[in-house]
């Protein structure tokens, strides 16, 4: 089941909020992604780990807007060099187009909200806090397939499977063209 978008459906959204934030509804993933992407974001919880590999990800098969951003990141910290090693042993090197080695943990901004045309979370948890803090962007957003583990504080074991989980569900979500 999925809860339509209120900017298609013409539906208010503190309703959809509230329909989504219930525990037994689930969230959408993958349904309402543009024909023409312009840009997507991706977020987790500190912007080190989940959403840079996905941001990566996404890059590495041509799509130039992609970026991350976190719901409680320390401003400036780097990506964690687990991601950094999941992300190198899938063969995905970190080039002057898609340098994410140079990154640096944001959160999220309304500029973010606004600038995203989807706007895919790791976890419906982080969909509920994010469309509670900005039911405006409710349309646009969405969780993947299944929660994406967390690998914050594990070994590079569990950075690799966080990734797997990761460009699994993208290339399901985002399939090649």
């Amino acid at each position: 089941m999925t809860i339509p978008s209120p900017a298609r459906s013409g539906t208010d959204p503190m309703e959809t909020l509230e329909k989504r934030l219930s525990a037994d509804i689930p969230l959408p993933f993958g349904d309402g992604v543009p024909a023409n992407l312009e840009a997507v974001c991706f977020v987790c919880t500190g912007n080190t780990c989940r959403s840079p590999m996905a941001e990566a990800f996404m890059k590495s098969r041509g799509y130039k807007n992609a970026f991350s951003r976190g719901l409680s990141a320390l401003e400036g910290a780097p990506i964690s060099e687990g991601a950094v090693l999941a992300l190198s042993d899938a063969g995905i090197a970190s080039t002057p187009d898609n340098d994410y080695r140079a990154h640096r943990a944001k959160n999220i901004t309304e500029n973010d909200l606004a600038r995203a045309d989807s706007i895919y979370c790791m976890t419906s948890a982080h969909a509920k806090m994010l469309m509670f803090y900005s039911p405006q962007s409710a349309g646009k957003i969405h969780v993947f397939p299944h929660d994406i583990s967390d690998p914050y504080g594990g070994d590079v074991e569990a950075y690799k499977k966080a990734f797997a989980e990761i460009s699994s569900a993208l290339a399901e979500i985002f399939p090649a063209t």
